[in-house]
C-alpha cells in the first residue's frame, strides 16, 4: 500500500469517549465509559410495576448523549439524567457518591446505602474499584432485602470477574449480549469461541462488538467508494450499513457519524445474562459533525 494512502484513514472508534464531532471520526457503538465512577442510590416511592420502571431508567439514562468532550464528566451527565428519570417515576435520589479510579473502602458508602433504605443502586464504578465495592454491597444483604443493582456497562466478560452471587438480577443494557438470538450473531460466537477459547469471551463490552462493527463500516465504506483516499471513505461512512453484525445490523446515520443499531436489557441469572427486553433499532440523536474546515 503507498505511504500516502496508509496515513488518510479516518478514525473509526468502537466507543463514544467524549472525542469531538469532526468529519473524520466516526463511532461504531452507543456506549459511553467513564474514566472513574459514581453509585446513585434510589427509592421507587412505592412503585409497584417494578420491572417497567428499571426498564424505564435504564433505556433513558443509556441515552444520554449530549455530552461534553472531556470523558470524565460523563458520569455527572449521567447522574444528571438519572434523577430526572428516577424522579419523573416517582422515585426518590437518596445519595450519590463519586469515586476515583483506585477506591477500595467502601464502607461509608455502603451504611449510607444501608441506613437511607435504598431499593436501587445505580453504579459506574469501574475496575479496580468496582469488585471490592460489589463484595462490600452484596456482604451488607443489599441483594437479600430484595434491592435492585444497575450498571450499564455489565457484559459477559465483567460477570466472570466477580463471583455470581455478588450481581445476581443486576440490569445492564448493550449493544450485544451472547443469548441474542439473531443466526449471524450466533454464528459469530461460535466461530469466536472455536478460535480463541477461554475466558475472554466476545462480547459487548472493552470495544468488542463496536471494533468489529467499525471495521466492517470501514470495509463496507472502502468497497463503494472504491478508494483508499480519506475523503472518498469519509464521504462513503457517512451513511455505511452493515446488514449483519453482532446484536443485529447496524447504519451510520447521515450527518452525525454515529450508529443507529438494535439495544437490549438484560438481567444476571446464575453467571449469565437473559435478555429481558429487545429495545429495537435506536437513533443516536446526535448534533450534526462539524466539517473540517469549520472546526479548524
Amino acid at each position: 500500500m503507498p505511504r500516502k494512502q496508509q496515513a488518510q484513514f479516518p478514525l473509526i472508534a468502537p466507543n463514544d469517549l467524549g472525542t469531538p464531532h469532526l468529519t473524520h471520526t466516526f463511532l461504531g457503538t452507543k456506549s459511553k465509559y467513564c474514566t472513574a465512577g459514581f453509585v446513585t442510590f434510589v427509592n421507587k416511592g412505592g412503585i409497584t410495576h417494578e420491572r417497567d420502571w428499571l426498564v424505564g431508567m435504564l433505556v433513558v439514562s443509556r441515552a444520554t448523549r449530549k455530552l461534553t468532550a472531556e470523558p470524565s464528566n460523563f458520569r455527572c451527565v449521567m447522574n444528571k439524567k438519572v434523577r430526572e428519570v428516577v424522579t419523573a417515576n416517582g422515585g426518590a435520589i437518596v445519595g450519590e457518591e463519586y469515586f476515583p479510579l483506585d477506591h477500595t473502602d467502601y464502607r461509608k458508602t455502603i451504611d449510607k446505602i444501608t441506613s437511607s433504605g435504598a431499593e436501587v443502586v445505580f453504579n459506574t464504578i469501574v475496575p479496580p474499584g468496582l469488585t471490592p465495592f460489589l463484595e462490600q454491597l452484596y456482604n451488607s444483604g443489599f441483594s437479600k432485602r430484595g434491592g435492585h443493582l444497575v450498571c450499564t456497562y455489565f457484559d459477559e466478560n465483567m460477570l466472570n470477574m466477580v463471583p455470581a452471587a455478588h450481581v445476581e438480577g443486576l440490569y445492564s443494557c448493550l449493544d450485544y449480549y451472547q443469548s441474542v438470538s439473531d443466526p449471524f450473531s450466533k454464528k459469530l460466537l461460535d466461530q469466536y469461541d472455536k478460535l480463541y477459547p477461554g475466558n475472554a469471551k466476545f462480547t459487548a463490552g472493552s470495544a468488542c462488538s463496536g471494533l468489529y462493527r467499525g471495521l466492517k463500516f470501514w470495509e463496507a465504506a472502502v468497497k463503494e467508494a472504491g478508494s483508499l483516499e480519506q475523503e472518498d471513505v469519509i464521504k462513503a461512512l457517512d451513511h455505511a450499513k452493515i446488514a449483519e453484525g453482532p446484536g443485529g445490523p447496524a447504519e451510520m446515520v447521515p450527518g452525525q457519524h454515529h450508529v443507529r443499531m438494535n439495544m437490549y436489557i438484560a438481567q444476571a441469572n446464575i453467571g449469565n445474562f437473559k435478555i429481558i427486553k429487545s429495545l429495537g433499532a435506536i437513533d443516536p440523536n446526535e448534533d450534526t459533525v462539524l466539517r473540517r474546515d469549520s472546526a479548524a
